[in-house]
């Protein structure tokens, strides 16, 4: 019963210890940051590359004659519009939340 009372004592010294010495860890401000920087990557690289391949495959349909091809552009170049202003969408959502 000793060990593990001197085993939890010990544990939350150590979790004392690391807030006390180092807050970034115990905040967690470096996962935010990760996080944030995944964010801009995925909307500034991703977004619009998923969407220049969308319109090249709705044109690609188009050429080909297909029939559904109509429905598939005006799909792509609705979402394609959506991909490329996300980075401001996002901005402007941030901004009013505050």
């Amino acid at each position: 019963m000793k060990n593990k009372q001197l085993s939890t004592t010990f544990f939350f010294t150590a979790l004392a210890a690391i807030a006390i010495l180092m807050p970034e860890m115990a905040l967690a401000t470096g996962f935010e940051t990760k996080m944030g920087n995944l964010r801009d990557n995925l909307i500034g690289t991703v977004l619009p590359l998923v969407s220049t391949i969308g319109l090249v495959y709705a044109a690609i349909l188009a050429v080909s004659g297909s029939s559904e091809s109509k429905g598939k552009v005006i799909t792509v170049l609705a979402m394609s519009v959506v991909g490329f202003m996300a980075k401001f969408i996002i901005e402007f959502l941030k901004g009013t939340v505050g």
